[in-house]
């Protein structure tokens, strides 16, 4: 089972991470550790919020979180996010592209299927809230 990672915040800063990871039999529970940004483990981290990884890396090999802004080479632009509806990860688009065309949401199947090798994480809405306004 591959673990479970969050990104940690704080007063909308990122502190660091958590990665849960289940003990094997005989003791069968989960072992919590807390990492800094500067991947020094700590005892815990106190934080306000936590986002999830979602078990995929952008063209830079660089981890994807919920609530990154991710982009495409044609300038479509999307948020993570999870809809607990379907039970899966999208990636709700972001106003228009380069050209003027207007962004849809794409599933996580559709960007393992169609364009995971082109996808880069350009920020996250915390660190650059200013991806999420709308091009024109």
């Amino acid at each position: 089972m591959r673990p479970i990672e969050f990104r940690l915040l704080l007063d909308g800063k990122i502190i660091g991470y958590e990665i849960a990871e289940f003990e094997e039999l005989p003791t069968c529970y989960l072992h919590w550790r807390y990492y800094t940004t500067s991947n020094e483990e700590v005892g815990f981290l106190v934080h306000d919020t936590k986002e999830q990884f979602i078990g995929l890396k952008d063209k830079n090999e660089k981890k994807i979180y919920a609530k990154d802004v991710v982009a495409l080479p044609d300038g479509f632009r999307y948020v993570v996010e999870w809809d607990a509806t379907l039970g899966t990860w999208r990636f709700k688009g972001i106003g228009t592209n380069d050209y003027g065309t207007a962004t849809t949401d794409l599933l996580y199947k559709d960007i393992v299927r169609d364009c995971l090798d082109d996808i880069e994480v350009i920020g996250d809405i915390h660190t650059n809230p200013e991806l999420l306004k709308e091009t024109s």
